[in-house]
Protein backbone atom coordinates (compact mmCIF):
# COMPACT_ATOMS: atom_id res chain seq x y z
CA UNK A 1 0.00 0.00 0.00
CA UNK A 2 2.93 2.45 0.57
CA UNK A 3 3.86 1.39 -2.75
CA UNK A 4 0.42 2.49 -4.61
CA UNK A 5 -0.83 4.80 -2.62
CA UNK A 6 2.27 7.11 -2.83
CA UNK A 7 1.75 10.38 -4.03
CA UNK A 8 4.24 9.66 -6.65
CA UNK A 9 1.74 7.35 -8.28
CA UNK A 10 -1.19 10.52 -8.47
CA UNK A 11 -3.91 8.72 -8.22
CA UNK A 12 -3.40 5.78 -10.34
CA UNK A 13 -5.62 7.33 -13.05
CA UNK A 14 -6.75 5.12 -15.49
CA UNK A 15 -4.08 5.54 -18.31
CA UNK A 16 -1.78 7.43 -16.76
CA UNK A 17 1.78 7.26 -16.27
CA UNK A 18 1.40 6.86 -12.54
CA UNK A 19 -1.13 3.65 -13.29
CA UNK A 20 1.63 2.21 -15.95
CA UNK A 21 4.40 2.54 -13.08
CA UNK A 22 1.52 0.40 -10.57
CA UNK A 23 1.15 -2.04 -13.38
CA UNK A 24 4.69 -2.42 -13.79
CA UNK A 25 4.93 -2.91 -9.98
CA UNK A 26 1.91 -5.35 -9.35
CA UNK A 27 3.78 -7.46 -12.25
CA UNK A 28 7.66 -7.30 -11.28
CA UNK A 29 5.43 -8.90 -7.58
CA UNK A 30 4.18 -11.08 -9.21
CA UNK A 31 7.13 -12.15 -11.53
CA UNK A 32 8.89 -12.51 -8.43
CA UNK A 33 6.31 -15.11 -6.63
CA UNK A 34 7.19 -17.33 -9.69
CA UNK A 35 3.78 -16.72 -11.10
CA UNK A 36 3.05 -17.75 -14.68
CA UNK A 37 2.71 -14.68 -16.66
CA UNK A 38 -1.31 -14.98 -17.80
CA UNK A 39 -1.37 -12.03 -20.08
CA UNK A 40 -1.19 -11.59 -23.86
CA UNK A 41 1.67 -12.34 -25.98
CA UNK A 42 3.24 -14.24 -22.87
CA UNK A 43 3.19 -11.25 -20.32
CA UNK A 44 1.53 -10.42 -17.63
CA UNK A 45 -0.18 -7.51 -19.21
CA UNK A 46 -3.82 -7.15 -21.17
CA UNK A 47 -3.58 -3.95 -22.47
CA UNK A 48 -7.19 -2.21 -23.03
CA UNK A 49 -7.88 0.13 -25.42
CA UNK A 50 -10.69 2.98 -24.19
CA UNK A 51 -12.64 5.74 -25.30
CA UNK A 52 -13.52 8.08 -22.95
CA UNK A 53 -16.65 10.73 -23.02
CA UNK A 54 -17.24 13.62 -21.19
CA UNK A 55 -20.47 15.67 -22.01
CA UNK A 56 -19.84 19.42 -23.19
CA UNK A 57 -22.42 20.79 -20.49
CA UNK A 58 -22.72 24.68 -22.20
CA UNK A 59 -24.36 23.18 -25.31
CA UNK A 60 -26.62 20.65 -23.73
CA UNK A 61 -30.13 20.83 -24.07
CA UNK A 62 -33.32 19.12 -22.55
CA UNK A 63 -37.00 20.61 -24.00
CA UNK A 64 -40.23 18.42 -23.37
CA UNK A 65 -42.94 20.06 -25.89
CA UNK A 66 -45.94 18.89 -23.00
CA UNK A 67 -48.41 21.20 -21.45
CA UNK A 68 -48.50 24.52 -23.99
CA UNK A 69 -45.55 25.85 -24.18
CA UNK A 70 -42.07 23.92 -23.99
CA UNK A 71 -40.39 23.62 -21.22
CA UNK A 72 -36.79 23.33 -20.88
CA UNK A 73 -34.89 22.00 -18.64
CA UNK A 74 -31.63 22.76 -16.85
CA UNK A 75 -28.85 20.88 -16.48
CA UNK A 76 -27.53 21.00 -13.16
CA UNK A 77 -30.63 21.51 -11.39
CA UNK A 78 -33.36 19.50 -13.29
CA UNK A 79 -30.73 17.08 -14.62
CA UNK A 80 -27.17 16.06 -15.90
CA UNK A 81 -26.36 13.15 -18.11
CA UNK A 82 -23.51 10.99 -19.17
CA UNK A 83 -22.88 12.40 -23.01
CA UNK A 84 -22.27 8.98 -25.40
CA UNK A 85 -18.92 7.20 -25.72
CA UNK A 86 -19.96 5.81 -28.76
CA UNK A 87 -21.34 8.97 -30.50
CA UNK A 88 -20.07 12.44 -30.51
CA UNK A 89 -22.94 14.11 -30.94
CA UNK A 90 -26.45 12.69 -29.64
CA UNK A 91 -29.74 14.32 -31.16
CA UNK A 92 -33.02 13.30 -31.20
CA UNK A 93 -36.58 13.76 -30.75
CA UNK A 94 -38.73 10.95 -29.64
CA UNK A 95 -41.92 10.26 -26.35
CA UNK A 96 -41.22 10.53 -22.79
CA UNK A 97 -42.65 7.18 -21.39
CA UNK A 98 -42.61 6.69 -17.89
CA UNK A 99 -42.31 2.56 -16.97
CA UNK A 100 -43.00 2.57 -13.41
CA UNK A 101 -39.28 1.33 -11.40
CA UNK A 102 -38.68 -0.01 -15.12
CA UNK A 103 -38.73 -3.74 -13.63
CA UNK A 104 -39.84 -7.19 -15.57
CA UNK A 105 -40.61 -10.12 -13.45
CA UNK A 106 -43.20 -12.48 -14.73
CA UNK A 107 -42.12 -14.98 -12.13
CA UNK A 108 -43.23 -12.50 -9.77
CA UNK A 109 -46.28 -11.17 -11.51
CA UNK A 110 -44.89 -7.40 -12.08
CA UNK A 111 -44.55 -6.04 -15.32
CA UNK A 112 -43.32 -2.09 -15.20
CA UNK A 113 -43.55 -2.57 -19.31
CA UNK A 114 -47.26 -2.30 -19.88
CA UNK A 115 -46.85 0.12 -22.61
CA UNK A 116 -44.65 -0.31 -25.77
CA UNK A 117 -41.83 2.00 -25.65
CA UNK A 118 -39.51 1.03 -28.49
CA UNK A 119 -38.32 4.82 -30.09
CA UNK A 120 -39.52 6.15 -27.12
CA UNK A 121 -37.07 7.87 -23.95
CA UNK A 122 -38.06 5.63 -20.29
CA UNK A 123 -38.72 6.96 -17.46
CA UNK A 124 -38.46 5.39 -13.88
CA UNK A 125 -37.70 5.79 -10.57
CA UNK A 126 -34.84 4.73 -8.35
CA UNK A 127 -34.80 1.70 -6.36
CA UNK A 128 -37.26 -1.46 -6.14
CA UNK A 129 -41.15 -1.31 -4.83
CA UNK A 130 -41.76 -3.09 -1.60
CA UNK A 131 -42.90 -6.15 -2.91
CA UNK A 132 -40.57 -8.10 -4.81
CA UNK A 133 -38.40 -10.24 -3.32
CA UNK A 134 -34.96 -8.12 -1.44
CA UNK A 135 -32.47 -10.53 -2.32
CA UNK A 136 -33.46 -9.68 -6.18
CA UNK A 137 -33.00 -5.78 -4.93
CA UNK A 138 -29.64 -5.64 -6.37
CA UNK A 139 -30.76 -7.58 -9.50
CA UNK A 140 -33.13 -5.76 -10.50
CA UNK A 141 -31.27 -2.74 -10.41
CA UNK A 142 -28.51 -3.97 -12.30
CA UNK A 143 -30.90 -5.08 -15.13
CA UNK A 144 -32.92 -1.19 -15.68
CA UNK A 145 -30.60 0.16 -18.28
CA UNK A 146 -30.16 -3.29 -19.99
CA UNK A 147 -33.97 -4.14 -20.47
CA UNK A 148 -34.67 -0.55 -21.14
CA UNK A 149 -32.39 -1.27 -24.25
CA UNK A 150 -33.82 -5.12 -25.05
CA UNK A 151 -37.44 -2.93 -24.96
CA UNK A 152 -36.13 -0.86 -27.66
CA UNK A 153 -35.73 2.61 -25.87
CA UNK A 154 -33.62 5.25 -27.26
CA UNK A 155 -32.35 6.86 -23.82
CA UNK A 156 -33.64 6.49 -20.05
CA UNK A 157 -33.93 9.00 -17.48
CA UNK A 158 -33.81 7.86 -13.70
CA UNK A 159 -35.85 10.20 -11.65
CA UNK A 160 -34.96 11.28 -8.06
CA UNK A 161 -37.47 10.92 -5.11
CA UNK A 162 -36.76 12.24 -1.29
CA UNK A 163 -35.64 8.94 0.02
CA UNK A 164 -32.89 8.42 -2.74
CA UNK A 165 -31.84 12.54 -1.81
CA UNK A 166 -31.33 11.31 1.95
CA UNK A 167 -29.44 8.57 0.71
CA UNK A 168 -27.33 10.02 -1.74
CA UNK A 169 -27.31 13.63 -1.82
CA UNK A 170 -27.58 15.42 -5.22
CA UNK A 171 -24.59 16.79 -5.63
CA UNK A 172 -23.02 13.11 -4.95
CA UNK A 173 -24.89 11.74 -7.74
CA UNK A 174 -24.05 14.87 -9.75
CA UNK A 175 -20.66 13.80 -9.74
CA UNK A 176 -20.62 10.46 -10.40
CA UNK A 177 -22.49 11.43 -13.73
CA UNK A 178 -20.76 13.90 -15.02
CA UNK A 179 -17.54 11.65 -15.05
CA UNK A 180 -19.20 10.77 -18.32
CA UNK A 181 -19.69 7.74 -20.42
CA UNK A 182 -16.77 5.15 -20.80
CA UNK A 183 -16.61 2.42 -22.91
CA UNK A 184 -14.03 -0.47 -24.72
CA UNK A 185 -12.56 -0.47 -27.51
CA UNK A 186 -11.72 -3.95 -29.64
CA UNK A 187 -8.96 -4.48 -31.70
CA UNK A 188 -10.93 -2.65 -35.13
CA UNK A 189 -11.94 0.23 -32.91
CA UNK A 190 -15.32 -1.09 -32.56
CA UNK A 191 -17.45 -0.71 -29.06
CA UNK A 192 -19.35 -3.47 -27.52
CA UNK A 193 -22.97 -3.72 -28.59
CA UNK A 194 -24.21 -3.75 -24.93
CA UNK A 195 -22.90 -0.07 -24.58
CA UNK A 196 -25.13 2.29 -22.58
CA UNK A 197 -27.81 4.46 -23.93
CA UNK A 198 -27.38 7.60 -23.30
CA UNK A 199 -28.41 8.26 -19.56
CA UNK A 200 -29.93 11.41 -17.96
CA UNK A 201 -30.51 11.89 -13.96
CA UNK A 202 -33.36 13.76 -12.90
CA UNK A 203 -33.48 16.01 -9.71
CA UNK A 204 -36.32 15.91 -7.37
CA UNK A 205 -36.94 19.17 -8.47
CA UNK A 206 -36.65 17.93 -12.16
CA UNK A 207 -38.76 15.23 -11.32
CA UNK A 208 -41.24 17.36 -10.14
CA UNK A 209 -41.46 19.33 -12.87
CA UNK A 210 -41.27 16.58 -15.72
CA UNK A 211 -44.38 14.63 -14.16
CA UNK A 212 -46.10 17.57 -13.71
CA UNK A 213 -46.60 18.13 -17.79
CA UNK A 214 -48.67 14.83 -17.61
CA UNK A 215 -50.91 16.08 -14.66
CA UNK A 216 -49.13 13.41 -11.90
CA UNK A 217 -46.78 13.90 -9.09
CA UNK A 218 -44.20 12.49 -7.54
CA UNK A 219 -46.14 10.97 -4.14
CA UNK A 220 -48.77 9.36 -6.33
CA UNK A 221 -46.15 7.56 -8.03
CA UNK A 222 -44.07 6.12 -5.34
CA UNK A 223 -46.66 3.02 -4.74
CA UNK A 224 -46.03 -0.66 -5.35
CA UNK A 225 -47.11 -1.19 -9.10
CA UNK A 226 -47.24 2.60 -10.52
CA UNK A 227 -49.18 2.53 -14.18
CA UNK A 228 -46.65 3.59 -16.97
CA UNK A 229 -48.18 6.12 -19.06
CA UNK A 230 -46.63 8.79 -21.62
CA UNK A 231 -45.41 12.26 -20.71
CA UNK A 232 -44.65 14.08 -23.76
CA UNK A 233 -42.22 14.41 -26.27
CA UNK A 234 -38.34 15.50 -25.51
CA UNK A 235 -36.15 17.15 -27.53
CA UNK A 236 -32.37 16.30 -26.59
CA UNK A 237 -29.05 17.35 -27.46
CA UNK A 238 -26.09 16.37 -25.68
CA UNK A 239 -21.85 16.71 -27.29
CA UNK A 240 -19.29 14.97 -25.98
CA UNK A 241 -15.83 15.85 -25.46
CA UNK A 242 -13.86 11.98 -26.16
CA UNK A 243 -10.51 10.72 -25.66
CA UNK A 244 -8.59 7.18 -27.00
CA UNK A 245 -6.20 5.96 -24.63
CA UNK A 246 -5.11 1.97 -23.38
CA UNK A 247 -4.28 1.29 -20.09
CA UNK A 248 -3.39 -2.23 -19.02
CA UNK A 249 -4.74 -5.13 -16.77
CA UNK A 250 -2.40 -7.29 -15.18
CA UNK A 251 -2.64 -11.16 -14.78
CA UNK A 252 -1.06 -13.39 -12.91
CA UNK A 253 -1.52 -17.43 -12.88
CA UNK A 254 -0.65 -19.98 -9.78
CA UNK A 255 -1.17 -23.40 -11.39
CA UNK A 256 -2.84 -25.81 -9.48
CA UNK A 257 -1.00 -29.36 -8.41
CA UNK A 258 -3.99 -32.07 -9.42
CA UNK A 259 -4.12 -32.59 -12.71
CA UNK A 260 -7.92 -33.05 -13.08
CA UNK A 261 -8.55 -29.69 -11.58
CA UNK A 262 -5.31 -27.48 -12.83
CA UNK A 263 -7.73 -26.62 -15.96
CA UNK A 264 -9.98 -25.24 -13.46
CA UNK A 265 -9.25 -21.51 -11.63
CA UNK A 266 -10.44 -19.52 -8.81
CA UNK A 267 -10.14 -16.07 -10.17
CA UNK A 268 -9.18 -13.22 -7.49
CA UNK A 269 -9.54 -9.95 -8.96
CA UNK A 270 -9.48 -6.16 -7.91
CA UNK A 271 -9.24 -3.53 -9.71
CA UNK A 272 -5.32 -1.31 -9.61
CA UNK A 273 -6.83 1.90 -11.03
CA UNK A 274 -8.07 5.08 -8.74
CA UNK A 275 -9.27 8.56 -9.47
CA UNK A 276 -5.86 10.18 -10.85
CA UNK A 277 -5.85 13.42 -9.76
CA UNK A 278 -9.11 16.12 -9.01
CA UNK A 279 -10.40 18.93 -7.63
CA UNK A 280 -8.14 20.09 -4.92
CA UNK A 281 -9.43 19.60 -1.58
CA UNK A 282 -7.45 21.96 0.88
CA UNK A 283 -5.08 22.27 -1.56
CA UNK A 284 -4.67 18.49 -2.41
CA UNK A 285 -5.35 16.97 -5.90
CA UNK A 286 -4.54 13.54 -5.68
CA UNK A 287 -6.79 11.47 -4.89
CA UNK A 288 -4.79 8.52 -3.58
CA UNK A 289 -7.21 5.47 -3.49
CA UNK A 290 -5.51 4.35 -0.30
CA UNK A 291 -8.50 1.81 0.54
CA UNK A 292 -10.57 2.26 -3.29
CA UNK A 293 -7.80 0.11 -4.39
CA UNK A 294 -4.48 0.30 -3.32
CA UNK A 295 -5.45 -2.03 -0.08
CA UNK A 296 -7.50 -4.02 -2.35
CA UNK A 297 -4.57 -4.75 -4.84
CA UNK A 298 -2.02 -5.00 -1.81
CA UNK A 299 -4.34 -8.02 -0.33
CA UNK A 300 -4.35 -9.71 -3.71
CA UNK A 301 -0.35 -9.58 -4.21
CA UNK A 302 -0.17 -11.03 -0.31
CA UNK A 303 -3.07 -13.63 -1.31
CA UNK A 304 -1.09 -14.75 -4.24
CA UNK A 305 2.87 -14.42 -2.02
CA UNK A 306 0.80 -16.92 0.94
CA UNK A 307 -0.53 -19.40 -1.85
CA UNK A 308 2.44 -19.35 -3.72
CA UNK A 309 4.18 -20.64 -0.99
CA UNK A 310 5.83 -24.46 -0.97
CA UNK A 311 4.02 -25.96 1.72
CA UNK A 312 0.43 -24.75 -0.77
CA UNK A 313 -0.93 -27.39 -2.50
CA UNK A 314 -3.66 -26.18 -3.91
CA UNK A 315 -5.85 -28.53 -6.48
CA UNK A 316 -7.14 -25.99 -8.71
CA UNK A 317 -4.98 -22.97 -9.91
CA UNK A 318 -5.92 -20.17 -9.19
CA UNK A 319 -6.08 -16.57 -11.37
CA UNK A 320 -4.80 -12.79 -10.29
CA UNK A 321 -6.46 -10.30 -11.97
CA UNK A 322 -5.61 -6.65 -11.32
CA UNK A 323 -8.01 -4.55 -13.66
CA UNK A 324 -7.94 -1.05 -14.95
CA UNK A 325 -10.68 0.81 -15.82
CA UNK A 326 -13.09 0.10 -12.89
CA UNK A 327 -13.09 3.93 -12.08
CA UNK A 328 -14.31 4.47 -15.13
CA UNK A 329 -18.17 2.56 -14.81
CA UNK A 330 -16.53 -0.90 -13.91
CA UNK A 331 -15.70 -0.88 -17.83
CA UNK A 332 -12.19 -2.63 -17.56
CA UNK A 333 -13.57 -6.08 -16.67
CA UNK A 334 -16.40 -6.65 -19.30
CA UNK A 335 -13.68 -6.54 -21.80
CA UNK A 336 -11.71 -9.66 -19.74
CA UNK A 337 -14.63 -11.04 -19.90
CA UNK A 338 -15.20 -10.14 -23.76
CA UNK A 339 -11.90 -11.31 -24.37
CA UNK A 340 -10.68 -13.66 -21.53
CA UNK A 341 -6.71 -15.12 -21.55
CA UNK A 342 -8.34 -18.40 -20.20
CA UNK A 343 -11.40 -19.82 -21.48
CA UNK A 344 -14.20 -18.16 -19.16
CA UNK A 345 -15.91 -21.74 -18.56
CA UNK A 346 -12.82 -22.71 -16.83
CA UNK A 347 -12.96 -19.74 -13.95
CA UNK A 348 -15.20 -21.81 -11.63
CA UNK A 349 -15.70 -18.97 -9.31
CA UNK A 350 -14.51 -15.03 -9.06
CA UNK A 351 -13.70 -13.59 -5.32
CA UNK A 352 -13.39 -9.60 -5.40
CA UNK A 353 -11.90 -7.68 -3.06
CA UNK A 354 -12.70 -3.99 -3.24
CA UNK A 355 -12.26 -1.19 -0.56
CA UNK A 356 -12.98 -4.33 2.12
CA UNK A 357 -12.12 -1.94 5.20
CA UNK A 358 -11.96 1.65 6.25
CA UNK A 359 -9.32 0.02 8.56
CA UNK A 360 -10.70 1.88 11.28
CA UNK A 361 -10.56 -0.67 13.74
CA UNK A 362 -10.93 -4.63 14.24
CA UNK A 363 -12.91 -6.65 12.03
CA UNK A 364 -15.16 -8.98 13.87
CA UNK A 365 -17.86 -9.36 10.99
CA UNK A 366 -18.38 -9.85 7.66
CA UNK A 367 -20.90 -9.19 4.88
CA UNK A 368 -20.35 -11.56 2.15
CA UNK A 369 -22.09 -10.37 -1.00
CA UNK A 370 -23.31 -13.14 -3.23
CA UNK A 371 -23.24 -15.48 -0.08
CA UNK A 372 -27.03 -16.54 -0.94
CA UNK A 373 -26.60 -17.25 -4.26
CA UNK A 374 -24.48 -20.14 -4.46
CA UNK A 375 -22.47 -22.61 -2.64
CA UNK A 376 -19.61 -20.27 -2.32
CA UNK A 377 -21.50 -19.20 0.82
CA UNK A 378 -20.44 -22.47 2.64
CA UNK A 379 -16.83 -21.56 1.73
CA UNK A 380 -17.28 -18.40 3.40
CA UNK A 381 -18.28 -19.81 6.16
CA UNK A 382 -15.85 -22.24 6.80
CA UNK A 383 -13.34 -19.49 6.23
CA UNK A 384 -14.99 -16.85 8.58
CA UNK A 385 -15.76 -19.28 11.08
CA UNK A 386 -11.95 -20.61 11.18
CA UNK A 387 -10.97 -17.10 12.02
CA UNK A 388 -13.92 -16.42 14.72
CA UNK A 389 -15.40 -13.73 12.12
CA UNK A 390 -19.10 -14.05 11.93
CA UNK A 391 -20.74 -13.96 8.23
CA UNK A 392 -23.46 -11.49 7.56
CA UNK A 393 -25.29 -13.13 4.14
CA UNK A 394 -26.22 -10.16 1.77
CA UNK A 395 -29.30 -10.53 -0.54
CA UNK A 396 -27.18 -10.68 -3.67
CA UNK A 397 -23.58 -9.28 -4.63
CA UNK A 398 -24.03 -5.77 -5.66
CA UNK A 399 -23.72 -4.86 -9.20
CA UNK A 400 -21.12 -1.93 -9.00
CA UNK A 401 -18.10 -3.78 -9.06
CA UNK A 402 -15.69 -5.81 -11.40
CA UNK A 403 -17.29 -9.26 -10.05
CA UNK A 404 -20.47 -8.40 -11.65
CA UNK A 405 -18.97 -8.55 -15.38
CA UNK A 406 -18.31 -12.41 -14.68
CA UNK A 407 -21.88 -12.81 -12.64
CA UNK A 408 -23.59 -11.98 -15.92
CA UNK A 409 -21.77 -14.57 -17.54
CA UNK A 410 -22.49 -17.21 -15.07
CA UNK A 411 -19.94 -17.26 -12.82
CA UNK A 412 -20.28 -17.89 -9.28
CA UNK A 413 -19.11 -14.44 -7.50
CA UNK A 414 -17.76 -13.35 -3.72
CA UNK A 415 -17.31 -9.68 -2.68
CA UNK A 416 -16.26 -9.41 1.23
CA UNK A 417 -16.29 -6.13 2.98
CA UNK A 418 -16.00 -5.45 6.79
CA UNK A 419 -19.73 -5.41 8.25
CA UNK A 420 -20.94 -3.28 10.70
CA UNK A 421 -20.30 -3.59 14.05
CA UNK A 422 -21.65 -1.41 16.62
CA UNK A 423 -21.48 2.25 16.01
CA UNK A 424 -19.26 4.05 14.19
CA UNK A 425 -16.40 5.39 15.11
CA UNK A 426 -15.35 8.95 14.88
CA UNK A 427 -12.91 7.74 12.28
CA UNK A 428 -15.53 6.33 10.15
CA UNK A 429 -18.28 9.39 10.40
CA UNK A 430 -15.86 11.61 9.35
CA UNK A 431 -16.93 12.01 5.76
CA UNK A 432 -13.39 13.69 4.38
CA UNK A 433 -11.31 10.55 4.72
CA UNK A 434 -14.07 8.45 2.84
CA UNK A 435 -12.84 6.60 -0.49
CA UNK A 436 -13.69 9.42 -3.87
CA UNK A 437 -11.55 12.10 -1.63
CA UNK A 438 -7.77 13.11 -1.30
CA UNK A 439 -7.83 12.56 2.23
CA UNK A 440 -8.04 8.55 1.08
CA UNK A 441 -4.39 7.91 1.68
CA UNK A 442 -1.86 6.86 4.09
CA UNK A 443 -1.50 10.23 6.31
CA UNK A 444 -5.00 8.85 7.96
CA UNK A 445 -4.55 6.38 10.94
CA UNK A 446 -4.84 2.67 9.63
CA UNK A 447 -5.54 -0.23 11.84
CA UNK A 448 -3.11 -3.12 9.91
CA UNK A 449 -4.19 -5.47 12.38
CA UNK A 450 -7.90 -5.57 10.28
CA UNK A 451 -5.80 -5.51 7.21
CA UNK A 452 -3.92 -8.62 8.26
CA UNK A 453 -7.45 -10.08 9.34
CA UNK A 454 -8.65 -9.57 5.72
CA UNK A 455 -5.69 -11.08 4.42
CA UNK A 456 -6.11 -14.30 6.32
CA UNK A 457 -9.75 -14.27 5.43
CA UNK A 458 -9.14 -14.40 1.99
CA UNK A 459 -6.58 -16.41 1.72
CA UNK A 460 -8.42 -19.28 3.73
CA UNK A 461 -11.50 -18.77 1.50
CA UNK A 462 -9.28 -18.93 -1.40
CA UNK A 463 -7.68 -22.19 -0.46
CA UNK A 464 -11.08 -23.85 0.39
CA UNK A 465 -12.81 -23.24 -3.14
CA UNK A 466 -9.34 -24.41 -4.93
CA UNK A 467 -9.29 -27.50 -2.44
CA UNK A 468 -13.26 -28.57 -2.91
CA UNK A 469 -13.66 -31.83 -5.27
CA UNK A 470 -16.81 -30.03 -6.81
CA UNK A 471 -16.49 -26.56 -8.37
CA UNK A 472 -18.83 -24.05 -6.62
CA UNK A 473 -22.97 -23.91 -7.99
CA UNK A 474 -25.64 -21.47 -8.21
CA UNK A 475 -28.28 -22.39 -5.53
CA UNK A 476 -31.78 -24.26 -6.77
CA UNK A 477 -33.74 -21.08 -7.78
CA UNK A 478 -31.53 -18.61 -7.27
CA UNK A 479 -32.33 -15.86 -9.46
CA UNK A 480 -28.84 -15.03 -10.62
CA UNK A 481 -28.39 -18.65 -11.20
CA UNK A 482 -31.42 -18.86 -13.75
CA UNK A 483 -31.12 -15.59 -15.87
CA UNK A 484 -27.37 -16.26 -16.45
CA UNK A 485 -26.24 -19.38 -14.92
CA UNK A 486 -27.78 -21.20 -17.95
CA UNK A 487 -25.03 -19.11 -20.43
CA UNK A 488 -22.48 -21.66 -18.75
CA UNK A 489 -21.15 -23.99 -22.23
CA UNK A 490 -19.91 -26.54 -19.92
CA UNK A 491 -18.75 -27.98 -16.97
CA UNK A 492 -15.83 -30.09 -17.79
CA UNK A 493 -12.49 -29.16 -16.62
CA UNK A 494 -10.38 -27.49 -19.09
CA UNK A 495 -6.26 -28.11 -19.60
CA UNK A 496 -4.57 -25.13 -19.08
CA UNK A 497 -3.34 -23.39 -22.55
Amino acid sequence: MTVLAADALEGRGTGTRGYEQAAAYVAGQVQALGLEAAGTDGTYFQPVRFRRAKPMVASARLVVHGGGAPSTFRWGTDFVGRGDAVRALVELRAPVVFVGYGISDPSEGHDDYTQDVRGSIVAFLPGVPSHLPAERRDYYTSLKWRLARERGAVATIELSTPDEDQAFPWATRMEWIEVGASTWLDAQGNAPADVDLPRLLFSTAGTDRLLALAGRTLSSLTIPRPPAFSIADATLSIASRTEEFSSPHVIARLRGADPSLAGEHVLVVAHLDGLGRGAPVNGDDIYNGAIDNALGAALLLATAQRLAGPEERLRRSVLFLATTGEELGIVGSPYFVAHPTVPLDAIVAAVNIDGPSQLTGPIRAILAMGARNSTLGGAVERAASGLGLRMKPAAAPLNYSDHYPFVMKGIPSLWLVQAEDGPPSEEEKDASTRPHTPRDDLGRPLRWEAAEMLLRLHVALVRDIASQPERPEWLAGDVLGQRFGARRTSRSSRSIP
